[in-house]
């Protein structure tokens, strides 16, 4: 709802707003006023000086002076009586009570919904967040034993290795003491 008279436009956000449109509830600026009544939808709706704006006086039109007792379906705005006859005549029109209960219905089931939707997401959420967990474990499991294998399998490959190593140089130093002392003899 439209605050003060020093407000800037709402729509453009850069000029001062000097108009309030009814229908809309907002503040335009003398610009912006005169493209939303270009638009085939909104150029019937109905101005009035941001000056004379006071909430509590909004519950009247302040073409008729009367309190809003309707709400026009087909345009989905407040209207008077001598409104319903000259602007809305056969227009879908319901009272502003059951406008306001069927509105709260509505916004309750959409609450509603939006609710058991979060409470859903969060559910399946920590259902997920479960399964990774468990999945990570599975994957730090099995690179340890794959770790664990490669690093038995490298040990035993140098065992064997240093093993060999050994035997041939068992095999060799036997050949050059034989040589060693074969050539002393000669000495």
């Amino acid at each position: 709802m439209a605050k003060a008279a020093s407000e800037s436009c709402e729509i453009c956000e850069g000029g001062t707003g000097h108009h309030y449109c009814q229908q809309c509830d907002q503040i335009f600026c003398d610009n912006c006023k005169t493209a939303h009544l270009r638009i085939k939808t909104t150029k019937c709706h109905t101005f009035q000086s941001v000056r004379k704006i006071n909430p509590e006086e909004n519950l009247f039109c302040s073409e008729h002076d009367e309190p809003f007792i309707f709400h026009c379906v087909d345009c989905d705005t407040v209207v008077c009586q001598t409104c319903v006859v000259k602007k809305h005549n056969r227009h879908d029109m319901i009272s502003i009570k059951d406008s306001v209960l069927k509105l709260k219905e509505q916004l309750e089931t959409c609450v509603e919904s939006k609710s058991k939707a979060i409470s859903n997401d969060s559910k399946q959420l920590k259902q997920g967040d479960k399964v990774y967990r468990s999945d990570a474990k599975a994957v730090i499991k099995s690179i340890t034993e794959d770790a664990t294998r490669m690093k038995d399998w490298i040990d035993a490959k140098a065992e064997a290795f240093i093993k060999l190593v050994k035997e041939i140089e068992a095999k060799n130093h036997k050949i050059l003491s034989k040589a060693y002392s074969g050539k002393k003899m000669y000495l």
